[in-house]
């Protein structure tokens, strides 16, 4: 099944309160997503990450600004994106094979189609020998590795990712990068990524975001320019990461709870 190519995601002036107490969990937040580019959002835990993929998604409303795509404004961007959450969200009745094909059986790819989909990726996902098992005879990586390829399988132009590797050991980590890597090189796809590993967020990203706590705007902009494969050990990748561990370094707990 085609998918549409993903266009310019500007998001301006954003602002997004809690309903129980009218607090502000973002505000200022202005960023751009040229097409079928990786944008990483690294922060303090609390600031407002996971919210903001909530708005963009169209699970939660935003109070104040703005999200354009392409031409054309939007209030979200509902319809446009395959979205996997912390929590796998697996369906415990549906195996690891009808899990991974929901969305394009809900996309209406014939059921035999979206199986074999399914099945050619399953190996490089670490899931072969899980097809038949449901969601209750997993770990929480192969859950969590079962949800990711059920969002890139998807087919959306616009992919969200909170923390999707979050359960996974450092060698199976690498592995999924790895995956991610080659899905996304093959869709064309946008991916907006939360994650607190700097490392992966530098892996992953074409430009990582560092945002303030209390409430979140974006506090630096870091485009990184370097060939893929990226090496971690590299002086540019070390300096590259110096940078942002120091810019996350400027919001202590006793400075955030100051600001609050």
């Amino acid at each position: 099944m085609p998918m549409h190519p993903p266009e310019h995601i500007a998001v301006s002036g954003l602002a997004a309160r809690y309903v129980a107490d009218g607090s502000t969990v973002f505000s200022r937040m202005n960023f751009a997503l040229p097409p079928g580019q990786c944008l990483a959002l690294i922060g303090p835990s609390g600031c407002g990450k996971s919210t903001l993929l909530h708005v963009l998604a169209g699970l939660l409303s935003a109070h104040e600004g703005s999200v354009t795509y392409g031409p054309k404004p939007v209030s979200d961007l509902r319809g446009r994106v395959s979205y996997m959450q912390q929590k796998d969200l697996l369906l415990p009745w549906r195996t690891v094979e009808d899990n991974a094909a929901l969305g394009l059986l809900m996309q209406g790819v014939p059921k035999k189609t979206a199986r074999q989909t399914v099945r050619d990726h399953l190996p490089g996902f670490g899931l072969a020998e899980a097809a038949g098992s449901y969601p209750h005879h997993l770990s929480g990586g192969m859950r969590q590795r079962a949800a990711l390829l059920r969002t890139l399988l998807c087919r959306k132009p616009v992919i969200l990712l909170d923390e999707p590797f979050g359960a996974l050991d450092a060698i199976t980590r690498r592995a999924m990068h790895d995956q991610l890597l080659q899905v996304w090189r093959a869709l064309g796809a946008s991916i907006i990524l939360v994650t607190h590993d700097v490392d992966e967020a530098l892996i992953l990203a074409d430009t990582v975001l560092v945002l303030t706590p209390c409430p979140a705007r974006v506090q630096t902009s870091l485009v990184v320019d370097l060939p893929r494969p990226r090496q971690v050990t590299a002086p540019a990748f070390v300096e590259h990461k110096a940078f942002l561990l120091e810019q996350l370094d400027t919001w202590s707990p006793a400075t955030c709870a100051a600001v609050s």
